[in-house]
């Protein structure tokens, strides 16, 4: 009988055991590393080392190690690796960030004699045909993957929530006349992922498009790796060999 157990570290199976409460921006160091004041030990971004280095720290460290740790949408463990497909995301991004840029700034350099946009906020303006404002926009992450069901709350300047979530392409729409009433406040929010924060003010046949990239989120503390069996349950990684004697 032979048992198979062919498993090696894999850095996407730590987890932050104990999380800590210290800020990250509190501490003296680099992006790789930082001393804490709280604990006095060295916080490692995980974030700022490369996947071997990072698997190196925590397979070779007999002692408790604190991390800075951040995850993707799909659970993986972020390093300095840059993934493959990330620098092409950004240049498409640049490119339609050039081409609505480019769209708007045609848009108003023509209305520019009728009327003047308010331009105190973070998104991309222009002007519709329909009478009450409209604020939408797309929510991704830093991968151009799209964050369906982000919670998406407008407060009017009366204080009145409007709470909105992203559909399946995660896209996101609000039509109200009550946002004309002063200076709105948004947030978009998503599990694991920083809040993203902006306020605004729009009048009547105006749009403000938010393409809003959230940054994952961090957490700092002791570090543990969860490792899975060695023998699943659900699969046999047991194998017998047997020899039959013919006569």
């Amino acid at each position: 009988m032979k048992i198979m157990r062919n498993r090696s570290f894999n850095i996407n199976d730590i987890h932050v055991a104990s999380p800590c409460p210290a800020s990250w921006d509190s501490m003296h160091g680099d992006d790789r590393s930082r001393r804490c004041d709280r604990c006095e030990l060295t916080v490692y971004n995980i974030s700022g080392l490369t996947t071997f280095e990072a698997s190196s720290l925590i397979e070779n460290n007999n002692n408790r190690v604190c991390v800075r740790l951040r995850r993707r949408t799909d659970g993986t463990v972020i390093t300095s690796d840059c993934p493959e497909g990330l620098s092409a995301y950004r240049k498409r991004i640049a490119t339609l960030a050039g081409t609505v840029f480019a769209a708007v700034l045609g848009l108003f350099s023509v209305a520019s004699g009728q009327r003047l946009s308010l331009n105190d906020s973070q998104g991309v303006r222009s002007e519709t045909s329909v009478e009450s404002p409209i604020i939408q926009g797309t929510v991704a992450d830093a991968t151009g993957a799209v964050i369906p069901d982000a919670k998406v709350t407008i407060t009017t300047a009366d204080g009145k929530a409007i709470t909105r979530k992203t559909d399946a392409r995660g896209r996101f729409q609000l039509v109200s006349p009550s946002l004309m009433k002063g200076r709105n406040r948004i947030a978009i929010a998503a599990n694991g992922f920083n809040t993203f924060r902006d306020e605004f003010s729009i009048r009547r046949r105006e749009l403000i498009d938010y393409p809003t990239i959230l940054e994952v989120g961090s957490v700092v503390g002791v570090v543990e790796v969860r490792i899975p069996p060695a023998i699943d349950p659900r699969k046999s990684d047991i194998s017998t060999t047997f020899r039959v004697n013919e006569k």
